[in-house]
C-alpha cells in the first residue's frame, strides 16, 4: 500500500512539473528520514511529542507549500481536476487496511469504518466516480467546442470542465470540503486515541500505538498528506 501511494505521488509529480527529479528526492528522503526515526523507536516516547510535530507540522507545512508557493502552483496548473479527484480513490485501500488492523486486533475500533469515526471510504469511492464526470465532461465539451469551431478556448486542460459547466464547480467543492472534513475526523480520532496525551479521549483496547513504527508511521507522515495535499490543490 505504501508503495502504490509513492508510485501514485511520483506520477502525479511527473505529470505536473518539467522535471520532477527534485520533487522525487525530496519525497524518497522524507520517507527513508521518517522510516529511520520509526525503526530507531524516536516516536515510542510518552507522550509521542516528537510524532505530534511531524504529523501537525507536516500539514502545515503541505498547506502552505501547495497554497502559496510556485512549487504548488505549477501543480495546480499541471495536474487536471478528474486527475486530482481519482487520485483520492487510493483511500479506499487505505480504510480497508485500517479495517483489517482492527479484525487482526492491534488497531482500536474508533480509526475505521465498523463502528468507528472513519468514514473516509466516501471520499475514496466518490473520488474516481468525480474524475470520470470530469473526463467525460470534459470530452463532450471538446467535441462540442470542435463543431463550434472553438477548439482555441479549450486550450487549458484544467479549465474547462469548470467553465464550461458551472455544476462541476459546486461538486468540486462539496467533494473537497467532504473529504478534509473525513480526513480531519479520522486524524483527529487518531490523535485523541494517544496514549499518554493530556488530550486523550479514547482509552479503549488496543492502545493506539501502532502509528508509532514502520511502516505504519507513513499513514499520517505520507499517506494522509498526499490527500491533504490533493484538496488543496
Amino acid at each position: 500500500l505504501v508503495l502504490f501511494a509513492v508510485a501514485l505521488c511520483l506520477l502525479l509529480l511527473a505529470r505536473a512539473l518539467p522535471s520532477a527529479v527534485k520533487a522525487t528526492g525530496a519525497v524518497i528522503s522524507w520517507l527513508i528520514f521518517t522510516g529511520v526515526l520509526a525503526k530507531l523507536g524516536a516516536f515510542q516516547h510518552e507522550p509521542p511529542a516528537l510524532f505530534f510535530c511531524f504529523v501537525v507540522g507536516g500539514f502545515i507545512a503541505n498547506g502552505v507549500a501547495m497554497a502559496t508557493t510556485g512549487f504548488g502552483k505549477q501543480l495546480a496548473i499541471g495536474l487536471p481536476f478528474w486527475m486530482l479527484c481519482g487520485a483520492q480513490g487510493f483511500r479506499i485501500w487505505v480504510e480497508y487496511m485500517l479495517h483489517w488492523g482492527y479484525k487482526a486486533g492491534f488497531i482500536p475500533q474508533q480509526i475505521q469504518w465498523e463502528g468507528g469515526n472513519n468514514k473516509d471510504i466516501v471520499t475514496g469511492i466518490v473520488g474516481p466516480v468525480l474524475a470520470a464526470a470530469l473526463l467525460l465532461g470534459d470530452a463532450e465539451g471538446k467535441a462540442a467546442a470542435t463543431e463550434s469551431g472553438e477548439a482555441d478556448a479549450l486550450v487549458d486542460e484544467k479549465s474547462p470542465p469548470k467553465l464550461r459547466l458551472p455544476l462541476f464547480t459546486g461538486l468540486l467543492w462539496a467533494f473537497n470540503v467532504m473529504g478534509l472534513a473525513l480526513l480531519g475526523a479520522v486524524v483527529g480520532t487518531a490523535m485523541l486515541s494517544m496514549p499518554g496525551t493530556p488530550f486523550q479521549q479514547y482509552t479503549n483496547l488496543p492502545a493506539n500505538v501502532w502509528l508509532l513504527s514502520i511502516p505504519y508511521c507513513w499513514l499520517p507522515m505520507f499517506m494522509a498528506q498526499l490527500a491533504f495535499a490533493s484538496h488543496v490543490l
